[in-house]
């Protein structure tokens, strides 16, 4: 009944990370924009996928958590949330896979990747380099599409793609 996605898949094909609206969640979360999502993954076995399960950071009904994007090495996971402490509307935070596969805390990636509006929908290309869009940094209008080289929370200045990947709308 509600949305799923953004997915995206580990390198292996064998783990899937999928944000999900959460239907007992939503209706509680009505009165803001993102609505309440969190973060799933599954783990295929053969030709089955398990039963998804929510990433330990997610929050019940105080904040949402969307967007997955893995590092190429599958040792970062990026994601989107509107958790307190950000920088402004919804930012990008960053999470180390820990030596047992459990996600270690959230951190902010950031003043260079952050700004006081939005930001939405990273995705990290195989040399490492951040792409994600946002309303808060200088571009042509609405939602533009940025990149930053760097990692973890350790970012250079964002760089708008300008045209033809950006226009006057998102």
């Amino acid at each position: 009944e509600y949305h799923n996605g953004p997915a995206i898949f580990s390198a292996s094909g064998d783990t899937i990370y999928f944000s999900r609206s959460d239907a007992d969640h939503s209706k509680k979360k009505k009165e803001t924009s993102l609505g309440l999502k969190y973060i799933y993954y599954s783990v295929r076995e053969g030709n089955e996928w398990k039963e998804p399960l929510v990433l330990p950071f997610n929050n019940n009904a105080s904040f949402s958590v969307q967007h997955p994007a893995l590092s190429p090495d599958g040792n970062l996971l990026y994601f989107v949330s509107d958790m307190p402490g950000g920088l402004g509307g919804t930012d990008l935070y960053a999470s180390h896979k820990n030596a047992d596969g459990s996600w270690g805390s959230p951190v902010n990636c950031g003043p260079n990747v952050n700004s006081s509006e939005d930001e939405g929908f990273p995705s990290v290309k195989a040399d490492g380099t951040l792409y994600f869009s946002s309303k808060g940094h200088v571009g042509m209008g609405g939602l533009d599409i940025f990149s930053a080289k760097g990692s973890f929370n350790d970012f250079g200045p964002a760089e708008n793609l300008k045209s033809p990947v950006n226009s006057p709308k998102d």
